[in-house]
């Protein structure tokens, strides 16, 4: 193969470029969080919160949302389950039968 200035590698690299650049944008477009910081933490129980979440290990994400308040995709349950995503994980919970104490969805055995 020759220099780029020959043609040989010019449209090799300008294809990658628009790959990564594409990647870039997928990646960074799929929720509108700006996230802080992360920990992994194991659930060790609460008087306030139910004991059925003993021993589960958590991805705990710091994040904040942007100023403007608008969330990247139809909707912040999305951006959520998107963010978790990211990290390999699932969300322990999105909507009404997930972000309330008894929610049908919000059990232990859901987000092993």
């Amino acid at each position: 193969m020759g220099p780029a200035e020959s043609g040989h590698w010019a449209p090799r690299r300008g294809f990658a470029a628009a790959g990564i650049t594409c990647w870039l944008l997928l990646v960074a477009g799929n929720h509108a969080f700006e996230v802080l910081r992360t920990a992994n933490q194991t659930y060790k129980g609460s008087d306030f919160i139910s004991q059925e979440y003993e021993g589960v290990d958590f991805l705990v994400i710091e994040a904040k949302l942007p100023a403007d308040g608008l969330s990247a995709t139809e909707n912040w349950c999305r951006d959520y389950q998107n963010l978790c995503a990211e990290y390999g994980r699932r969300p322990t919970g999105c909507g009404e039968d997930w972000a309330v104490q008894g929610g049908r969805l919000s059990h232990a055995g859901r987000i092993r």
